[in-house]
């Protein structure tokens, strides 16, 4: 997996890895708090509900958010 995968991933897991049961490992789930430190924990909230509850794609939640897909 390269590092660009890794970001997508991280970013679509934080905040709902409980409630939707995506596995994240302890390396990956720290460089995710790392990444998504810059956005508001709304935000944040907001793009992983996105991608996970509505079934948008990353970069249809990038689009629809403003924010970058990496």
């Amino acid at each position: 997996m390269n590092n660009s995968e890794k970001c997508q991933n991280i970013a679509i897991a934080q905040e709902y890895t409980a409630q939707s049961a995506v596995m994240v490992y302890p390396e990956e789930k720290e460089a995710m708090e790392e990444l998504m430190k810059a956005y508001s924990l709304d935000l944040r909230e907001k793009i992983v509900k996105a991608h996970l509850v509505e079934k948008y794609s990353i970069r249809q939640v990038s689009a629809r958010l403003s924010v970058s897909k990496n």
